[in-house]
């Protein structure tokens, strides 16, 4: 469940990224794509459009956020959870390090 000032968003699964390069951890909170796509700020709409029609709608996603300490500006990576194959994706796109990847696992 997410919380903040005045908000809650009950999640339908939690989970952890471990990554090796850099070291961090993030958080997944999985929505239903609906929720998901409401969740998006302006920054993110690009990211929604482009997904829309191959993101399969009956999977679970969530937003992975990071703030970059480097560049002072935060990157929007999402994770997607296949529920017909547990199959787990991590869509990790920054556009200031020239990163354009999927990690599955």
């Amino acid at each position: 469940m997410t919380h903040g000032k005045g908000v809650c968003h009950p999640a339908l699964f939690n989970a952890t990224a471990d990554i090796r390069y850099p070291k961090v951890k993030h958080l997944l909170d999985f929505y239903s794509y609906a929720h998901w796509e409401f969740l998006a700020k302006d920054n993110q709409l690009d990211i929604v459009q482009q997904v829309r029609e191959i993101v399969d709608q009956d999977s679970l996603i969530s937003w992975i956020q990071h703030y970059d300490p480097a560049t002072k500006t935060p990157i929007y990576w999402f994770s997607t959870l296949e529920m017909k194959t547990n199959e787990l994706i991590v869509y990790a796109v920054d556009a200031h390090a020239g990163i354009e990847a999927s990690f599955k696992g």
